[in-house]
């Protein structure tokens, strides 16, 4: 594990040896686990670690901390904000990558991510970025305005991320309340996407029993909205809903069963006894 603190004016001849920078200010920050190389659309977690430190005697509140790639690993004059974007440009906010936190005096706070911090899908390939975690630290309930301070590691952009991709089901057709195969390419684990069913723009989750990088088995809801013997669409999306990560993959719920017709009920007659006649 690569862990460092250093001066912003020895930045270039750290950065070359694969290491962190950031000012030596009360604020401090640090990356460790930095990956020397990653792919366009590839989640930097959980190895990737960022943590905040307040080497001086007050709290600070409200810590703004961003989570951008660069070009360079200098960081951005204090008040220019950091902007997310699914389209790499230089300095783009990565997904994710903006927390407020507390920090108290001599005190350090690891960053723990609300989802991911995903590097933008159409990231150039074959060149070499920064990683910066920049600190715009200020009690936004005084009003302060303290000048930036990042730390930032090199990473190579090596290719593309391959997307989930759906293949179809084991069954022919869904049954609400039932489980449903979803079959597969690069699935994933499930840890920051969600299975959606989908007509209509009405998005339903579905309830995963199990999550493979090549099956996925999940639960229909036993909802009225969803009809028997009309078509829907099944795919993967981040659990926010803000992407859709697979190809939609059209399924039908299963046609109701129609009860057989009941037979008209005839009163039984009983024989006549022989001595009658």
């Amino acid at each position: 594990m690569k862990k460092c603190i250093l001066p912003v004016v020895i930045a270039t001849a750290m950065l070359l040896a694969g290491a962190a920078i950031s000012f030596a200010q009360a604020l401090t920050i640090e990356i460790t686990n930095c990956p020397q190389s990653a792919k366009a659309g590839q989640d930097l977690l959980p190895a990737f670690q960022v943590s905040v430190t307040n080497k001086g005697d007050k709290a600070v509140k409200d810590a703004q901390i961003n989570m951008v790639l660069k070009k360079s690993a200098l960081c951005p004059p204090a008040g220019r904000p950091a902007v997310y974007s699914p389209d790499y440009f230089d300095g783009v906010l990565l997904r994710d990558g903006r927390q407020f936190i507390r920090v108290d005096p001599g005190k350090t706070v690891a960053i723990k991510p609300h989802g991911a911090y995903i590097i933008p899908a159409n990231t150039p390939v074959g060149r070499s970025y920064f990683i910066c975690a920049i600190i715009a630290a200020g009690d936004r309930e005084k009003g302060e305005n303290e000048p930036a301070q990042c730390a930032c590691c090199p990473i190579k952009i090596i290719g593309v991320e391959d997307r989930p991709e759906i293949t179809g089901f084991a069954e022919t057709c869904v049954t609400r309340g039932a489980t449903v195969t979803i079959r597969g390419r690069n699935l994933g684990t499930g840890a920051s996407e969600t299975v959606v069913l989908e007509v209509d723009g009405i998005h339903m989750d579905l309830s995963v029993i199990s999550w493979g990088d090549t099956a996925i088995v999940a639960r229909v809801p036993d909802a009225s909205g969803i009809r028997d013997g009309k078509e829907y669409t099944i795919g993967i999306r981040r659990r926010d809903h803000t992407e859709l990560l697979s190809n939609r993959k059209h399924v039908a719920v299963c046609p109701s069963k129609k009860q057989p017709k009941s037979q008209p009920a005839y009163p039984s007659v009983s024989p006549i006894p022989p001595f009658l006649f």
